[in-house]
């Protein structure tokens, strides 16, 4: 397992929050896949925008919400993590979290 704050090192961030530093499980984009322990990565996609599976994402267990933009129903306590571009932002925690494999 990796921290969270260091699969997030090399993301763009919004905010300057400081990141917890707990231990993820995997990194999902797909809410139905969703495990505790899980990240969610909200993506907006061509038919489908992951922003609508966020409730769902946190539903499962998941420790930490990464979007483009905050729900505003988003709930009290949970993690949101503010980015420009999920779909960039996915791909550099994957690079992180499988240690760099390219």
């Amino acid at each position: 397992m990796k921290k969270l704050n260091n699969i997030l090192a090399n993301v763009a961030l919004l905010s300057t929050e400081s990141i917890p530093e707990w231990s993820v499980k995997g990194i999902e984009f797909d809410s139905r896949q969703v495990q505790k322990g899980d990240v969610f990565v909200a993506i907006k996609g061509t038919q489908v925008d992951g922003h609508q599976f966020i409730s769902s994402a946190l539903e499962k267990g998941a420790l930490a919400i990464v979007g483009e933009h905050k729900p505003t129903d988003f709930p009290e306590g949970a993690t949101w993590i503010g980015v420009n571009n999920s779909a960039y932002a996915m791909a550099q925690m994957a690079s992180a979290f499988y240690d760099h494999p390219s």
